[in-house]
């Protein structure tokens, strides 16, 4: 018999670290024109980006390519549907 640990549900993959060039690359598609989306998405990828599983890291990068303003209602909305990546991006700016 399986402990819960071993379940399938508590195995999380997470994503293989970034090599130095993508981590730049990455840094340069978070450059925004909105000076409020540069401070929020440098501080999430900083503090955040790494502990994302393959999945959340692929949702992210999906919300990197919303237009400036779209990407920010979405941050500053109070949605009770937001995805953990968008909560956590929340975070960054509401500290």
């Amino acid at each position: 018999m399986r402990s819960e640990e071993e379940s399938p549900a508590a195995v999380i993959p997470h994503a293989s670290p970034l090599t130095p060039h993508a981590l730049g690359r990455l840094r340069w598609r978070c450059r925004r024109g909105m000076l409020e989306l540069d401070l929020v998405l440098a501080r999430f990828l900083e503090e955040n980006y790494a502990g994302l599983t393959a999945q959340q890291q692929q949702e992210f990068e999906t919300l990197l390519k919303l237009e400036d303003h779209e990407l920010w209602q979405r941050i500053r909305s109070e949605a009770a549907t937001a995805s953990v990546v968008e909560r956590m991006l929340r975070g960054c700016h509401d500290t």
